[in-house]
């Protein structure tokens, strides 16, 4: 969900130098496996918001609306824009940042991580580092 509001910010400051987002999927579709069955819980059903908001200690909306799709976000980012995902990532398939990449407008960088599943891990951390520091060098602000 991270990658998604990073991508949502992306779109309204001006100011930013870029993003960087990490297994992000490209559109509101979830895996028909027990990963997906649990984010479907999560996100989309009164109880599981709630419990997420509380336990989890994140801000979340009380009602699932139809929000605009990451793939349509990143057609739309203004900055530099990296994407890094795993080739092992599970919830989200590889596919998903080849579609991001191939509709992003602006400069863009895809790295897809060996061994790297979803999300954080000891797999993605050298990538995620290098692709700030891309986006820092590729930002339209002067530094």
């Amino acid at each position: 969900m991270g990658a998604i509001a990073a991508l949502r910010y992306g779109v309204t400051d001006d100011e930013l130098a870029g993003t960087v987002i990490v297994s992000c999927p490209a559109d509101w579709r979830l895996p028909r496996n027990p990963q997906g069955l649990l984010a479907a819980v999560m996100t989309r059903t009164a109880v599981g918001r709630a419990i997420v908001s509380r336990f989890l200690q994140v801000r979340i909306a009380p009602e699932w609306g139809r929000p605009e799709p990451p793939v349509d976000l990143a057609a739309r980012i203004r900055g530099p824009l990296a994407i890094v995902h795993g080739d092992a990532d599970a919830f989200i398939p590889v596919s998903d940042a080849r579609e991001l990449h191939g509709r992003a407008t602006a400069p863009t960088r895809l790295r897809v991580v060996a061994d790297m599943g979803h999300a954080f891990g000891p797999a993605s951390i050298d990538e995620v580092v290098e692709s700030v520091a891309w986006v820092l060098r590729e930002s339209r602000i002067p530094a």
